[in-house]
């Protein structure tokens, strides 16, 4: 069995400047916001557990897989590996 936390983590301040919300008079009074890009750090944090299992004849079956912890990020809900190794 194995297991990890990764973490991608924001270095100082962001220089993205998101623009202001803007206003239209015609054909009516509104106000849209241009953009839905959230004004917070955006922080990724992911779990990774694999297992080895041994199989007869001198073969090997390894598994993994990478969970994300957090909310940070556009990334899959579940990424996982599998693959088999075999002895000559």
């Amino acid at each position: 069995m194995a297991a990890e936390v990764a973490g991608e983590f924001q270095v100082g301040e962001t220089k993205l400047l998101l623009p202001k919300p803007v206003q239209y008079d015609s054909p009516f009074l509104r106000t849209i916001n241009p953009t839905e890009i959230p004004d917070i750090r955006d922080d990724v944090i992911n779990g990774s557990f694999g297992f080895k299992f041994a199989l007869p004849n001198k073969a090997t079956l390894v598994t993994n897989a990478l969970v994300p912890l957090n909310d940070g990020g556009v990334r899959a809900r579940l990424t996982y590996t599998v693959g088999l190794e075999y002895v000559f």
